[in-house]
């Protein structure tokens, strides 16, 4: 087989950068049509969540995307969320909160501490009718295509939780004031026999300040021969599991 010449080598070398073209444009497209679906099921995602997700430019803190679900959380369609400033997004106590913490989260995310990436925060944001909702919001800083410095950031509305978690402070606060103005002596003693809690009544019989009492076992408060019976009772009651009912006011 003869030697090629310079026409047939840059033939090939030409054929060869076709078929190379040819091939980065298929993959370029593919990559493109994946990145398309991609974009697409993110979007189906974000727009039907309940959630609220959000993306911030930190260079200038205005918001670049918000989630159609903010007209469920807050009311505002997303053009009128858009055009709010961070400052109007919550509260002004909730903004004096997260402000505060800012900038030493953004110091320690620039030096490469982990902890500082993402964060959760409770924050009260108001709505368009004027009343309130409060919301669970997970931060998390993310380098965007340009080399800039982005938040992204999903708000959950956490009304049910908040209002559980003040239902549960008024029932404690309601047992509280049973326990400590109730008629009877009473007392909660942990399972090595130590005093945890005391009442008023059981203070006042006692004749000593509760803060003698707490973590004290009745033999380190009363003469063995008194605290003994109170002891077996107290270890009898574990074992049965049985109410005890005595004559005398035990302790």
């Amino acid at each position: 087989m003869g030697k090629k010449t310079k026409a047939e080598l840059e033939e090939e070398l030409a054929w060869a950068n076709q078929k190379i073209s040819a091939l980065e444009n298929h993959l370029l497209q593919i990559n493109e049509n994946e990145l398309r679906v991609s974009e697409e099921k993110y979007r189906l995602l974000a727009e039907n969540m309940s959630d609220v997700v959000w993306v911030l430019d930190t260079s200038n803190m205005t918001f670049k995307y918000v989630s159609p679900s903010i007209e469920k959380l807050r009311g505002y369609t997303v053009e009128e969320a858009l055009s709010q400033s961070f400052r109007e997004q919550m509260v002004p106590e909730s903004f004096a909160a997260i402000m505060a913490k800012y900038p030493k989260r953004m110091e320690n995310f620039l030096a490469n501490d982990p902890a500082a990436v993402t964060k959760v925060d409770e924050v009260l944001q108001p709505r368009k009718d004027g009343s309130t909702v409060w919301t669970e919001v997970v931060s998390t800083f993310i380098r965007n295509k340009d080399g800039g410095l982005d938040i992204l950031g999903v708000s959950r509305d956490i009304s049910k939780r908040k209002q559980a978690e003040r239902t549960l402070r008024e029932n404690e606060a309601h047992l509280q004031s049973f326990f400590e103005n109730a008629g009877s002596l009473i007392w909660i003693k942990d399972m090595e026999g130590r005093f945890v809690s005391i009442n008023r009544l059981t203070e006042t019989s006692l004749g000593i300040p509760r803060e003698q009492i707490i973590n004290k076992t009745v033999h380190d408060i009363f003469p063995q021969k008194e605290a003994d019976p109170y002891t077996a009772n107290d270890q009898l009651v574990l074992k049965t599991g049985q109410i005890m009912s005595l004559k005398k006011q035990p302790c």
